[in-house]
């Protein structure tokens, strides 16, 4: 259990910070790394954001950004 006296603003990269204060991110005793699981997660909430209909950007900026997002 992970205790912190500081918040925490539901943000992946903050839990993940935390995590590594006692675990090696690369070497866990998970099938697969934390800081894969981690960037993984970060991307799907990007892409979430940026597929909203609420957030009014240019369609072209959109388009951009995600062609970065895939090379990532």
């Amino acid at each position: 259990m992970l205790i912190s006296a500081t918040p925490l603003n539901n943000c992946p990269d903050a839990l993940y910070n935390q995590i590594l204060l006692f675990k090696d991110g690369n070497n866990s005793t998970l099938d697969f790394p934390l800081s894969q699981f981690f960037h993984q997660g970060k991307r799907k909430n990007i892409k979430k954001y940026y597929n909203s209909p609420i957030i009014k950007k240019p369609k072209s900026k959109q388009q951009n950004f995600m062609k970065k997002l895939e090379k990532m």
